[in-house]
């Protein structure tokens, strides 16, 4: 192990919505994959890897992690919507 990965960090803090959106996420880590659930399960090395966007149309319970070879994975994110 030869560092930490940093937070992912989401465009949209959690709340009530109304209307659908878009959701993006980040990582500053070079090199780390986010990997996301919607179901709420932990997000593992399995997880599906996000797609760079999400669009959130009814209730969802998202979770991300981001994840990267010889690194400890970055806390998990969640956010309801």
């Amino acid at each position: 192990i030869i560092g930490v990965v940093a937070p992912v960090h989401v465009n949209v803090t959690r709340g009530h919505f109304t209307s659908p959106f878009t959701l993006t996420a980040s990582c500053p880590t070079p090199g780390a994959v986010l990997r996301y659930t919607t179901d709420g399960a932990e997000p593992t090395i399995s997880s599906p890897s996000f797609p760079g966007s999400l669009q959130i149309s009814s209730t969802t319970l998202f979770r991300i992690a981001a994840f990267k070879a010889n690194y400890l994975p970055a806390q998990t994110v969640t956010h309801s919507y």
